[in-house]
């Protein structure tokens, strides 16, 4: 499905958001459902209080002010983020591992409201907002963080951020596009970026200079650079790692101005 690029950032925190709920609805042992449980805290408390905030003041009110009906999946998708919330305290309150049939319960509404956003809510802003007003759309795009910690095994099922991990210094992610997916073009003025191609290929455009991708292959991008990453044929796996950074990396629109040339053998 090719989203809006405005609404891009949002799908990505989807898909971080689902690897979450994944990990909620496999916790069996006692040490995965402390793990799953500490993990989906630390998502409502970071970068997905972010998100539903971001959803909240920016992309919902757009919706609704563009029905003539009453908004009822702008209602839904915010009761859903209230109950969330209200999960995340029950289990920060818990003294020991949750019951595993609550850990499912509760990756199985995350998972609900995720695919409701996707196939129904989004798609309605697509119909109904103005394409200026969507446009105009300030969303942070902000790669997930300790989604996962060391030792967890790789979940590389799927498409935009499979898996996360993060230190006190470094946050490092791994990626995959099916073919013509990728990142929109945008400027982060915070951060060198690092691109270890490991699967596949593609293209980015680094202030509008083409460059080629092609396993394996490294790229660094650093701040201030326009950069829009497109998949090959084959699709593109890739990691991304930078220093570690709290909140939300605000991007702006990508300008005409630098010209890189693709890097040569080393």
């Amino acid at each position: 499905m090719r989203r809006h690029p405005a609404l891009v950032p949002l799908s990505h925190d989807h898909h971080h958001g689902l690897v979450v709920a994944r990990g909620l609805r496999r916790a069996v042992s006692e040490e995965e459902r402390l793990r799953a449980a500490e993990t989906f805290v630390r998502f409502v408390d970071r970068e997905g209080g972010d998100h539903f905030r971001e959803e909240e003041d920016l992309l919902f009110p757009l919706v609704a002010a563009s029905l003539d009906e009453p908004a009822e999946l702008v209602e839904r998708a915010t009761r859903d983020h209230i109950r969330l919330r209200a999960c995340a305290v029950r289990l920060q309150r818990s003294p020991g591992p949750p019951d595993p049939e609550v850990l499912r319960a509760l990756g199985e509404r995350l998972d609900a409201h995720i695919r409701l956003e996707e196939r129904e809510l989004f798609p309605l802003a697509e119909r109904v907002v103005p394409e200026s007003e969507l446009r105009a759309l300030d969303l942070a795009e902000h790669v997930p963080a300790t989604a996962a910690v060391a030792g967890t095994p790789l979940d590389l099922e799927g498409q935009g951020t499979l898996w996360s991990i993060a230190s006190d210094d470094l946050n490092a992610n791994v990626l995959a596009w099916p073919a013509g997916g990728g990142v929109a073009e945008h400027t982060n003025d915070e951060r060198d970026v690092l691109l270890v191609i490991v699967a596949g290929g593609g293209s980015v455009l680094v202030d509008g200079g083409q460059i080629v991708l092609r396993a394996p292959q490294l790229l660094l991008i650093p701040r201030g650079a326009s950069r829009g990453i497109t998949a090959g044929p084959e699709g593109l796996r890739y990691v991304s790692a930078h220093l570690r950074r709290e909140g939300l990396v605000k991007l702006r629109p990508a300008t005409p101005g630098r010209r890189v040339r693709a890097p040569g053998p080393s």
